[in-house]
This record gives C-alpha cells, structure tokens and sequence, in this order.
C-alpha cells in the first residue's frame, strides 16, 4: 500500500500503521520543521531526500501513481481554544487554512482511503463552515466521508485527549465504523519513570507557592487537579482563578493528565510525587532507628528495593494516617511520549539524534494519539 503523509510531524500515522500490522510503501512525507523531520527520520529508519517540504509547494505531477492512502494532521492552531481562533478559511492565510493544500493534493491523486485529525473545536458554531466544505470538497470527488470524536483515554493512555477524525473512502461500498474504547486500565503513575533528572524538580520556591484548591470542580472520574503553583492563584476579591493558571495545575498521578500540547515546552504538565513517608519500626529503639523492620505509609511510594530484601529488610506498609510530605515535578520528555503511544525505542531514537528537551516536547504536543489511529487502522483493515 503506498502511503502520503502531509503535516507529518513525527509520524504518529506510520507509527500506527505499523503498530496494526499494515504493511505501506512511504512514497514521501511533508514536514517543514527542521528538527521534526530528523526525529521523522530516525524513528522510521527513512531519507531525509523522501521530504516533500513544504505542504503548499508539492508538485503534484511528481508524485508517484496509485497513491493508496493520504494521512494528514493539518495544524488545529487556528482552530483551538488555545489558539486565537483565527478559523481555517481557503485563502485566509492561516496555520489552519493550509488544511486546503491537503485537499487539492487528494483531489488530484485520489487516493482510496483518506484519514485527518485535528481539534474537536473544527466542528464548534464558529469553524463548523470550515468542516462542512472539507466534507464537501471530498465529497464532490467521490468520497464517503465518517467522522467521530475519540478520546486517548478510552484507547489505553491516561491523557484526556479529544480529537476530531475523519475516515473517507472513495467510491465505498461498505458502511466505515469507528472503534469503541474500553476501560482504563493505566493510570498517570503507571507510566512514569522510576527516577528522573533533578532539573524537572521544581525549585524550593516554586513548591512553596503550591497553593491547594478548595474545590474540586475542575475534577471528573479521570481527572484531578490538585492545586497550582501560579504565583498569584486568587483575585484581589479572593476567589480562585482556576482556570487562568492552567499552565501550572499540579495533577494527582493516580488519576490521568489532561491534554499534552506543544506549547508545554514553556510550562510542561506537573504532578504530586509523594515521597516515602516512614511512620516507625519494629526494631526501632529510643533514639536509635533500625533500617530494618522499617513501616512504610501504604499510599506512599516504596522506598527503593535492593538486593537485601528478607529478614525484615522488605518495606510493610500499615494503615496510616494522610502523609503530606511529598515534592513537585514536571512530566520528563519521555513520559510525555509514552502518553501519546509511543515507544521508549522512538523516543530515544529522536533524543539521540540528537534532540533538546524543547524540541522532544515541541514534538510530541504537536503529535496524535497512536493507540487510537491504531484501532482506526484495525478497523478501516480488518
């Protein structure tokens, strides 16, 4: 199957493609960010000479024949709520308007499958024009076109993550459905590094703006936000300002995160790491502490395990009262990574090249869920 790939990024289709067991021919890739396409190159073991650049630049004539399948994730930065809602109108100029370049390009290669993915905000009262005429364009082509809101978290990742796709086939026969989720089994701890760098730490400073909210109104069944550390979290009325300190919300990581963004490089996702709180011992003795026969608080982390485990070196834990001795951090690269799907492999593939921590998180914000293109790609093969 020969594959196109337009505002490719880090190529989270091919990944998927790949995690579904579809076996493509990459016929070429359009990225224009320097540092994206190495990372591209890395992870997928391809050229720098099969870039496309530029998406509005491609020559359409020198594209190979029976193109099978175009994959594109234009920007939604015009489309966002983060964004400034510029919209995605044909010859506006926008980020979101270069959506038209991939339209052209299938109208003209007309391939059998075409998949886009982009903010569930397109299809809000403002930019809903912007959807319509996609859907229409393709349609006058000879495209059926299914679309659905999914969410990463229904699919194995504990990020609440709601994107638009679009699943159109060209002259179908069959009647597409989109995957159901299933339950989450993960949560944010679970994918978390046994030991990070000091620098993703917050400073003693910036802990003790921690300021724990008083209510639980940004939380629901998956997600919890703990507090902020916003240096200024309540008005001069003294009513909390939840929602203008986003960029700093300390999450609990025994539930999920909230969607990963590119602009997290300037302020990446924070969570509570509690530390091990010991409450006493068996063998402890009046001003003397025993390493051994140590008791843990059961909701706080282990200490670390060594090779000495047995004769009452194994940590026990009891029901204890609510520890707070615990310190912040940023999420890492890495496990911003592993909450879109990828692997350890690629990411270290990307960070060898090699890439700064902006770029790796630049990257990853920019990118698409795996798991929930993957099940897409099950669905559109089976």
């Amino acid at each position: 199957m020969k594959l196109l790939s337009l505002f490719s990024g880090i190529g989270a289709f091919e990944k998927a493609l790949k995690n579904a067991n579809v076996d493509y021919d990459l016929v070429g890739f359009s990225e224009i960010d320097k540092f994206a396409i190495k990372s591209y190159c890395a992870i997928h073991g391809v050229d720098e000479s099969l870039n496309l650049g530029d998406v509005s630049s491609i020559d359409v004539k020198l594209l190979p024949q029976n193109i099978d399948i175009v994959v594109h994730g234009s920007p939604c930065t015009s489309f966002s709520v983060a964004g400034k809602g510029k919209g995605g109108d044909k010859g506006s100029g926008t980020q979101s308007s270069l959506m038209w370049y991939s339209v052209d390009i299938i109208k003209k290669v007309k391939p059998k499958y075409v998949v886009w993915e982009n903010v569930k905000n397109v299809i809000s009262k403002k930019h809903i024009h912007n959807f319509n005429q996609y859907i229409e364009d393709l349609k006058e082509v000879g495209y059926t076109s299914y679309y659905k809101i999914l969410n990463a978290k229904d699919f194995g990742l504990p990020q609440n993550r709601e994107r638009i796709y679009v699943v159109s086939i060209l002259d179908d026969k069959h009647t597409f459905e989109f995957p159901q989720g299933f339950p989450l089994e993960l949560k944010l701890k679970d994918i978390l590094e046994d030991s990070v760098e000091d620098k993703y730490y917050l400073s003693q400073e910036m802990q003790d703006r921690f300021f724990k909210f008083p209510q639980d109104r940004l939380n629901n069944e998956c997600l919890e936000v703990l507090g902020t550390t916003a240096p200024h979290p309540c008005d001069e009325n003294g009513n909390v300002k939840y929602r203008n300190c986003t960029s700093a919300w300390v999450y609990n990581p025994n539930k999920c995160i909230s969607t990963l963004s590119a602009r997290d490089y300037k302020q990446p996702k924070q969570i509570i790491e509690a530390l091990p709180v010991r409450l006493g011992g068996v063998f402890d003795e009046e001003g003397r502490r025993h390493q051994a026969g140590s008791i843990y608080d059961k909701e706080f982390i282990s200490p670390t395990l060594d090779t000495m485990q047995g004769g009452w070196r194994q940590p026990l834990v009891i029901d204890g009262e609510v520890i707070t001795n615990f310190k912040i951090r940023r999420l890492t690269p890495l496990e911003c990574w592993r909450l879109m799907g990828f692997s350890d492999d690629d990411f270290y593939k990307a960070k060898n090249v090699p890439t700064s921590d902006t770029q790796l998180y630049k990257q990853i914000g920019n990118s698409i869920a795996v798991p929930v293109l993957e099940n897409i790609f099950k669905n559109l093969f089976k």
